[in-house]
């Protein structure tokens, strides 16, 4: 499901929000909420962009620094967001 808010120009940072049954990234443009337990976070080794993917797909649907969530490395935010996700 994505939500488009139109009256935020600027990116500044990614958060993650969990509101019910949801899971909310908003990167201050665009919101993208997931139902929990569906998403997968990934990253490369030595990496620092976190990669958001729907379980049984491989297609990345979102990918963002980790520094936009205020870590310093991937493993950081990816950490963050499962405890926010199951």
């Amino acid at each position: 499901m994505f939500i488009k808010n139109n009256y935020i120009n600027k990116i500044n940072h990614m958060t993650v929000e969990n509101i019910g049954n949801s899971v909310v990234f908003n990167d201050g443009n665009t919101q993208y909420a997931f139902p929990k337990g569906t998403i997968i976070c990934t990253s490369s080794k030595n990496s620092k962009s976190v990669n958001i993917k729907l379980k049984g797909s491989r297609k990345t649907i979102l990918s963002f620094p980790a520094t936009e969530m205020g870590f310093d490395t991937a493993q950081q935010a990816i950490n963050k967001i499962i405890t926010m996700a199951y």
